[in-house]
Parts: C-alpha cells; sequence; structure tokens
C-alpha cells in the first residue's frame, strides 16, 4: 500500500474558504493481489478545522484497488469550522488494511500522511525572518537565539508569542510580547533575543503566535538543533589504574559524541615527565571517544610516566570545552611485547578510523 499527497501544505486560502488536498491511494502488494483499503481523516490532529473525503465526511471509507491499476486519487476538502483559527497544522489522512471490520487498531499496516492549511487573516499575518530551517545553536551563542518577527499588522496585534516544541513534544510559550514592544515597522520587523540558558539540548521547532483579539494565528514553523551543553568525561582516561599494561588504551570518553572532523594534533600533547620533548603520536576520534597511539617504540619508557593533556575538545555542536584535561600513567614491564594498541588511519583527510594491531 502506498499513500501520497499532490500538495501537504496550502496556505494563501481566503477566509472563509475551501480548499482541496489530493491524496494518491495505490495498491503494490508484493503477491500481486486485489486489495481494499480503509482512508479517513484522522479526527482530532487538528481542532477548529471542517474535513470531508470526497464530501461525505471525514470517514473512513473503503477502496478496492486491483492489482497494477493506477493509484485512487481521493480528494479531500479542507473549511474553517472555528473562525477565529486561521492555521492547521499536522492534519492526518490515514489508510490501512480493510481488515477487522475497518478497525486500525488490529492491523499492522497504516500509512498517514501529515498535511496543513493556513487561511489568509483579516488581521494581518506573521512571519519569523530568523532564525532559518535547521538552525544550530551551540554556547558560542551565549545561550541566546536571535529571533526576527516580520509581517505583522501592529494596529491589529493584541500579542505575539514565541513558541517551541521538543521533539516529541507539545508546544510551549517561550516568550510574548506586547504591542509596545513591537517595532512599528513590520517590514524591518522585531529582534529579541530568546534566552535558552535553561533549555534541554535537542531538537526543537518553533512558531510564531499572533493574538487580534479572540483570533489567532500561526506563523509557519522552523525547525533546528539546541546543544548548549558542554561535554564532560565520562569516566576517568585510561588506562584507569594509571598502568599501561597488555590491552589498555590510551584514552578519553566523554558523555556524548565528539565534533572528530574539529580535532587535530592541536588538541592534545604527550610527554614523558622530566622531558621537555613531545612524545610522537597519533590520535584517533571515533562517536565519544579520543584514543592517542604512540608513534614510537615505548620499550625504553618502561616505569617511566607519561603525561597526556587534552585542550579545547568539541562536541558535534561545536561546543568547546575550554578545560585542560590531564592524566597520567606509567609504562609497564608487559608492553614490551605483542603489546595491543590502537593504529590511526584517515580516510580523505576528513574522518579517522581506529585499528587494533600488535606491537
Amino acid at each position: 500500500m502506498s499513500l501520497t499527497a499532490d500538495d501537504d501544505y496550502i496556505d494563501g486560502i481566503p477566509t472563509g474558504g475551501r480548499e482541496i488536498f489530493t491524496f494518491m491511494l495505490g495498491n503494490i502488494s508484493e503477491s500481486h493481489e486485489d486489495r481494499t483499503f480503509n482512508a479517513r481523516y484522522l479526527v482530532g490532529s487538528s481542532t477548529g478545522v471542517d474535513v470531508n473525503s470526497e464530501g461525505n465526511g471525514p470517514g473512513p471509507f473503503d477502496y478496492s484497488i486491483p492489482h497494477g491499476d493506477p493509484a485512487k486519487e481521493i480528494r479531500v476538502s479542507v473549511e474553517q469550522f472555528d473562525p477565529i483559527i486561521f492555521t492547521f497544522e499536522n492534519m492526518i489522512f490515514q489508510a490501512y488494511e480493510n481488515c477487522s471490520n475497518g478497525n486500525p487498531n488490529g492491523v499492522n499496516i497504516v500509512k498517514e500522511v501529515k498535511f496543513s492549511a493556513k487561511f489568509d487573516c483579516l488581521y494581518g499575518d506573521i512571519r519569523p525572518a530568523r532564525p532559518n530551517d535547521n538552525f544550530v545553536i551551540n554556547s558560542t551563542n551565549n545561550n541566546l537565539l536571535p529571533i526576527q518577527i516580520v509581517d505583522y499588522t501592529l494596529a491589529s496585534v493584541s500579542e505575539i508569542s514565541l513558541e517551541n516544541a521538543k521533539e516529541g513534544g507539545s508546544f510551549i510559550s517561550a516568550f510574548t510580547l506586547t504591542p509596545g514592544q513591537l517595532h512599528n515597522d513590520a517590514q524591518f520587523g522585531t529582534n529579541v533575543n530568546w534566552d535558552i540558558t535553561d533549555v534541554s539540548d535537542g531538537q526543537y521547532e518553533l512558531r510564531l503566535k499572533l493574538k487580534c483579539g479572540s483570533n489567532t494565528v500561526y506563523s509557519s514553523k522552523v525547525s533546528g538543533f539546541i546543544d548548549i551543553s558542554v561535554r564532560l568525561l565520562f569516566r576517568k582516561p585510561e588506562p584507569v589504574d594509571e598502568i599501561l599494561n597488555f590491552g589498555d588504551q590510551i584514552s578519553a570518553t566523554f558523555t556524548e559524541h565528539l565534533g572528530c572532523n574539529n580535532l587535530s594534533g592541536g588538541n592534545y600533547t604527550m610527554f614523558i615527565q622530566g622531558d621537555n620533548n613531545p612524545l610522537e603520536s597519533s590520535y584517533g576520534c571515533c562517536d565519544n571517544k579520543i584514543i592517542i597511539v604512540p608513534d614510537q617504540s615505548i620499550f625504553n619508557l618502561i616505569e617511566k610516566r607519561v603525561e597526556v593533556k587534552l585542550y579545547n575538545i568539541t562536541d558535534e555542536a561545536r561546543n568547546i570545552n575550554s578545560d585542560t584535561i590531564p592524566w597520567e600513567f606509567a609504562v609497564g614491564e608487559s608492553v614490551t611485547s605483542g603489546t595491543t594498541f590502537a593504529t590511526v588511519s584517515s580516510d580523505n583527510n576528513t574522518n579517522n578510523t581506529i585499528k587494533f594491531i600488535r606491537l
């Protein structure tokens, strides 16, 4: 079964008007069987809207489609039921196997398409000019996310709010502005810095909510990633017992994935204590771990102590841990032969991969 929409977002619909969305329901049975499907608008997926499938209500209605036939066109109309709501997002049109007497709760194959409609508001419109879609905010932004609000009609505005929803969650208000806090030139817009200090890391959707008396208008949504937490060590660096023995690694593990492509040899040093000359080495980075590998034989380092330091380690969102991360260890006698260490190879100078060999 396949279910698609010709257009899943339509705006500029006249107030009090009607818009038609076209869905295509297909039979792609691998067993080449004729199939009957149910299709419906999922009532409750949006509020204040009147949705009819082929003019007969929300459904479900059954559609018999022989294998090999073209997909069935289903026309669905959308109208305002509540005249003070103008934006209807993430409405759900659903199709499923015709079994269990048309009850979708008993079937395994369900297809859904989300679609949205925006009607023109007599009281004005609203749009976020910033941030752009797919934004990324990290700690280098001083925990501030710039918001630019445009296209409102100041004389009609009661209030404007920014709403945010973490992935999988509902929209909540971040802040609200009164007309006195808005710039009188809506084309230039109003600029506000949203303080995200107390916002948890994750994927977010943002939208603006315009109140004009009892009328409500929502802007289109933008999505992006907020990641302002500095990565910390997950545990004590290895070797944990401060003695490098057979099978040990020289490594540090962090709480989340690192920005491996942003690391270089300048992010660490390795010295023999009492010797100011660095110990030649290579590094590897994979997910949340950094591994340091001596380039030279360590046979002559038995019982000597080695000190490693990491500097300015970044995560995937380019947050920088500005703390120096030091640790030290002694070289044990068991590393003189047959010891397993990591070697580092590079793929087009972009990704370090880790292999293990015996020295």
